[in-house]
């Protein structure tokens, strides 16, 4: 296993295993790279002090110097580079991190040179040490001795700031705090004692130690990789400038290799920062990759592909060959557009910016990936394959997965095929590409996913090819987690720890394997992840992106005068913000720029879009079907709407279900139910290849396939739901024995499920009924034939027959609950296709009582009694919305609907608004003004903006000043 911290006597052993010579002789003949609280305290206790410190500080031991001859004394095996390509990954991490430490102790000693020891000398010269003093010493030096060696640093990493000072200190800070306690008792009419500040000292001698151990991590990393990634280049000013300082006290001879080392330290400088350096670079693929591994990080000099034994190398190039060929592929496999060319994936492909994050369980609670209050503890990036590349060489990730997420239409497949590609070329990483919508998804072993995953061969172990090569770093791209999430029958919550367990076990055999997942975020908000897992967010494409693959879309197109722009448009500017919603905007305008003309429409809005693009993209897919080319206008019509209406259905199900996605276990009883299962050309599987929908799929063990349909953008759902819902109100309006047409279809879809908790669904539904009634002018008749009867049997029978048992295809509820919510969406309904500004809700006549209407009214402690049955029948409603969902449920009316009581009746009329206080909301949407009154008093009003809490109680007691009474 990879150790997590280490010692200096973890050191020694180390050297002891491998053969080294032992410590002490390796100081006799390196020139004491080492310092310790016992060798200061034998300075000290010299018989001539003065003169052992100045013979120990002689010429002062440059840290270039030594540095240098550390790196030339490393065995030739122990390196990485040269005679080290042999070498296991494991024991490469190994041998960093015992130079690491090596490198912090010089810096320590030359710390210990320049800054303590002069200081000491001069307490020295003026303090007399008395024989009990000296025993004290010695025991100080000797008890720090002993700890010092046992103190853990951690490893794999730049040690910060805060440790190297507490290393550093360990070794000097007892010994140094003994002899300021004696110099404090003499420094009276002593002017040199008096000048020496303990703390200054202190403060000067971390910082030195610090600027060493910075400028030797920056020079080694042109031996060992992982030093780049943990060098600290913020102080590469006072790094070259305390380096040229101490050039000034060298001689020639050392003077020429000091300098030697500080251009070194300039070179390595500028090439690290210059990897560092997050800026969008305006081509495709990732044009700084090869570069940066080549300069930075590159150590093997052959391909993987040379070191293998036949048949591994047959399937590692068979499947390297096919990760390759990938990137050649058309975007897109189609021919059903005239003169339309499409990009290959690299030409095509443009990196996205994106957000990491290391997930620790103490400050990442649920739902933290879309947390905006955690934006600034992000580490925000422009070049995504340049991040990739430094997590994959650090070694810290050998037994942390790292989850790279995205939207749907982000484009991480895409990313996944293309850096496994780049990383084809290089000579120290081999990577796998896994497919997992290609895998068993009736089983969470990660091994098994992965062997199916890089092989079709049934006995492929991918453990035994990887003992073949490794010297190499192993890289695995899962790729589409959220397709096996979503398809599988399996328990999946725990799969990430699965994969930090395979990593461990691949640990235990010698080697360090990288593992990538790729998700949708939705997905990832409900799984386990391991602490440490590093997490990259994938983000939404910027202007300069979509305007860098706009023009790569034209500059590959030989259409005459064609060029493909996005509108400056809002509602276009928000769908293109993903490449694959960019492409389908692009396919869609090619052949007679219907994007550009739509969006300059005095009425164009998202729903116009929508509606064109599903048109547009319906008939394209119908049209590859020769059979529906030889169908009458008629039938053509009739497909189109089946086509509309399945994927309706899809939609639908989805609102009801609260998901964002549909499996096809039970799709086709599904559309038995609806009547929608039968075409005469359409194929069971066409939903799959539409442009609208995303296919997940994965794999049982038997190779049968499991699908589930997502759509490539929520809002494509949310338009469709909208639209389903009103052409089956229009329906209701048509005679026909068709089952689409019939009544309890349209209780069954509006009777399921809140609109209120569907902001967009609802939107669409108002937005869209303007244009749907305009092509279907009889659909008002819905609110005479459906709605208001529908809303007075409730009102005459206490109850209304609701079709829980004609639909086997969801759980049913609670009567009542479906009674709450249907009465609520057919005012929904209503509103959304009524042609007036204001609706009066009059189910009866003007003139019909409840009751007598003879006696004085009566007085009940929520309101006074109505004898006007539609404003009863209204209260009753706000009631029945309260007691089947809740205040909110009422509340969430006033979003949409402003409700006002006016000449004895309730007026209803199209109004946005916030919901700012349930209770009061409620009560304003019920007309209940003594419920009102009592929330101007609840504990939450008070936050609400209306504050104009004593001109309202004026109002309500003026109109009805019975409920002072």
């Amino acid at each position: 296993m990879i150790r997590k911290d280490i010692s200096l006597s973890e050191v020694l052993e180390y050297y002891k295993n491998n053969k080294v010579a032992t410590f002490d002789e390796d100081i006799d003949q390196f020139g004491d790279y080492f310092i310790t609280a016992g060798r200061i305290a034998a300075l000290i206790l010299a018989p001539t002090p003065t003169i052992a410190i100045e013979s120990f500080c002689a010429g002062i031991d440059v840290a270039s110097l030594r540095a240098s001859k550390l790196l030339s004394w490393l065995p030739d095996k122990f390196k990485y580079k040269n005679r080290g390509r042999e070498k296991l990954a494991i024991e490469r991490y190994e041998l960093a991190n015992v130079v690491n430490f090596m490198l912090l102790q010089i810096a320590i000693k030359n710390g210990v040179k320049e800054i303590i020891l002069p200081v000491v000398s001069t307490i020295l010269e003026h303090v007399n040490l008395e024989e009990d003093d000296r025993k004290q010493l010695t025991k100080i030096g000797d008890e720090c001795e002993k700890e010092s060696s046992l103190i853990k640093l951690p490893s794999n990493c730049f040690l910060s700031k805060e440790e190297i000072s507490n290393q550093s200190f360990k070794i000097v800070d007892p010994i140094l705090s003994n002899l300021f306690k004696h110099s404090d008792k003499c420094k009276e009419g002593k002017t040199q004692l008096k000048k020496i500040d303990l703390l200054k000292t202190k403060d000067r001698y971390a910082d030195i130690v610090s600027l060493y151990y910075n400028a030797f991590v920056i020079n080694f990393s042109g031996e060992f990789p992982e030093f780049k990634i943990w060098a600290d280049t913020t102080q590469k000013a006072k790094i070259l400038k305390e380096l040229n300082e101490v050039s000034k006290q060298l001689k020639t001879a050392e003077r020429k290799i000091h300098e030697k080392f500080i251009k070194q330290t300039e070179q390595f400088t500028k090439k690290i920062d210059e990897f560092r350096k997050s800026n969008f670079i305006a081509e495709s693929g990732f044009p700084s990759f090869h570069n940066s591994y080549k300069e930075l990080f590159e150590l093997q000099t052959n391909k993987i592909i040379n070191s293998l034994s036949a048949k591994i190398k047959e399937n590692v190039e068979a499947h390297q060959n096919k990760i390759k060929d990938e990137l050649n592929k058309p975007l897109i496999d189609n021919a059903d557009i005239e003169g339309i060319v499409y990009p290959k994936n690299k030409e095509i492909y443009v990196a996205q910016s994106f957000r990491s994050i290391d997930y620790i369980k103490k400050l990442h609670k649920k739902d933290f990936l879309n947390d905006e209050s955690l934006n600034d503890k992000w580490v925000k990036g422009e070049n995504i394959s340049n991040f990739l590349l430094q997590t994959l060489i650090d070694p810290n990730y050998s037994n942390k997965p790292i989850i790279l997420l995205g939207l749907p239409g982000a484009g991480k497949s895409m990313l996944s095929k293309m850096f496994a590609g780049q990383l084809c070329e290089t000579n120290d990483f081999i990577p796998f590409l896994v497919k997992l919508r290609s895998v068993a998804s009736n089983t969470a072993n990660v091994s098994e996913h992965i062997n199916k995953g890089i092989s079709k061969s049934p006995d492929t172990n991918w453990l035994d090819w990887a003992k073949e090569f490794r010297e190499r770093i192993p890289v695995i791209i899962m790729d589409g987690f959220d397709e096996l999430m979503q398809s599988s029958t399996t328990e999946l919550n725990n799969y990430i720890g699965a994969i930090k367990e395979f990593q461990n076990d691949a640990l235990h055999h010698g080697i360090a394997v990288r593992i990538i997942l790729t998700s949708r975020t939705t997905v990832m908000q409900h799984v386990y992840i391991p602490e440490g897992t590093r997490i990259i967010k994938l983000d939404s494409f910027d202007s300069k992106r979509r305007d860098l693959w706009v023009k790569i879309w034209n500059d590959c197109q030989i259409k005459p005068k064609y060029k493909f722009s996005i509108p400056q448009n809002p509602k276009i500017e928000h769908l293109a913000q993903e490449p694959l919603l960019i492409f389908m905007l692009a396919v869609y305008d090619f052949e007679k720029s219907e994007l550009q003309l739509m969006t300059k429409e005095k009425n164009f809005n998202q729903s116009k879009l929508y509606d064109s693009l599903l048109i547009s993209f319906i008939d394209r897919q119908l049209k590859k079907n020769d059979d529906f080319k030889n169908l009458s206008e008629a039938e053509q019509k009739k497909e189109r709407e089946l086509f509309r209406l399945r994927l309706g259905t899809i939609a639908l199900l989805m609102f009801l279900n609260n998901t964002t996605h549909k499996d096809t276990q039970k799709l086709k009883e599904e559309l038995q139910v609806f009547g929608l299962h039968e075409s005469s050309i359409q194929s069971k599987n066409i939903l799959g290849d539409f442009f609208f929908i995303h296919e997940n799929k994965s794999t049982t063990e038997g190779d049968s396939e499991n699908l589930n349909f997502e759509f490539l953008h929520k809002t494509f759902g949310e338009f469709l739901t909208a639209d389903f819902l009103l052409r089956i109100a229009f329906k209701q309006t048509q005679k026909s024995r068709e089952k689409i047409y019939q009544q309890y279809i349209f209780k069954f879809c509006y009777g399921y499920n809140w609109l209120n908790k569907h902001q967009n669904i609802q939107n669409f539904l108002f937005e869209y009924a303007p244009q749907f009634k305009a092509e279907n002018k009889d659909i008002t008749r819905i609110i005479e034939d459906i709605i208001k009867p529908d809303l007075e049997a409730l009102f005459m029978n206490g109850n209304l027959e609701f079709p829980v048992k004609e639909n086997q295809i969801l759980p049913h509820k609670e009567v009542v609950e479906h009674l709450g919510i249907y009465s609520q969406n057919l005012i929904f309904l209503w509103l959304a296709i009524s042609n007036d500004a204001e609706v009066t809700f009059e189910i009866f006549g003007t003139n019909e009582k409840t009751g007598d209407g003879t006696s004085e009214p009566k007085y009940e402690s929520q309101d006074r009694d109505e004898t006007n049955k539609n404003k009863l029948l209204w209260k009753r409603f706000a009631k029945l919305w309260t007691l089947v969902g809740n205040y909110n449920a009422t509340a969430k009316l006033h979003e949409w609907i402003k409700v006002v009581e006016k000449d004895n009746n309730i007026i209803l009329s199209k109004s946005k608004a916030d919901v700012s206080h349930n209770f009061s909301d409620s009560a304003k949407v019920a007309c209940n003004d003594f419920e009102l009154l009592l929330s101007f008093f609840d504990n939450e009003y008070k936050f609400t903006k209306e504050n104009l809490t004593l001109d309202n109680l004026e109002k309500i007691l003026k109109k009805k000043p019975e409920l002072l009474h």
